[in-house]
């Protein structure tokens, strides 16, 4: 009963017992399920075209991945249409690097959090960029990931240009990920 839990779906009820709870979760149209549990979440949450975003963070800096998530949210709803689900989270985690996408759920490590806020608008926003590809247009992410990848990371710089403009995209973009490759060849 100490502990607080994100994940996909909606839950529709609790049932308490001897030091414990029972979540009921129902999430439709969903390819798989994640839940994150941990006794110092601070849940926090808003809401725009009819959708709760909702930030989970033992970190202290869950209103800035808030912010970050709703402005994403916001972005894409408007260039790739409404995102379908009336629930969105962001989940802390110690994860080991980076981010992960769940429907209606995205993970994203702990240290990113501590690190620039570049950084952490770049990670939310992609990981955010994932509901729609992956998860919306419902491709294999483990055969092809070229395809949720390269979409998400194009959507990525999208957003950028969108809410910075061309130059603040052009530099995120050789700072993210054309150094990213040159540091691989």
């Amino acid at each position: 009963d100490k502990y607080k839990v994100a994940h996909t779906g909606q839950r529709v009820d609790t049932h308490h017992g001897d030091n414990s709870y029972t979540y009921v979760v129902q999430a439709e149209r969903v390819r798989d399920f994640v839940i994150f549990v941990s006794e110092h979440y601070e849940q926090i949450e808003s809401r725009i075209d009819d959708i709760t975003i909702k930030s989970c963070s033992f970190s202290g800096r869950g209103e800035k991945a808030l912010i970050i998530g709703t402005k994403a949210l916001r972005t894409f709803n408007e260039l790739f249409g409404k995102y379908p689900y009336e629930v969105f989270t962001i989940a802390e985690s110690d994860f080991y690097v980076g981010g992960m996408e769940y429907p209606q759920i995205v993970q994203i490590d702990s240290t990113a959090y501590k690190e620039n806020e570049v950084w952490l608008e770049y990670l939310i926003v992609h990981e955010i960029a994932h509901q729609w590809w992956y998860g919306l247009v419902g491709n294999n992410e483990v055969d092809e990931p070229w395809l949720d990848e390269g979409l998400t990371e194009y959507s990525t710089l999208l957003y950028f240009e969108h809410n910075y403009g061309i130059e603040y995209k052009t530099a995120i973009m050789q700072s993210f990920i054309i150094n990213n490759i040159e540091m691989q060849d």
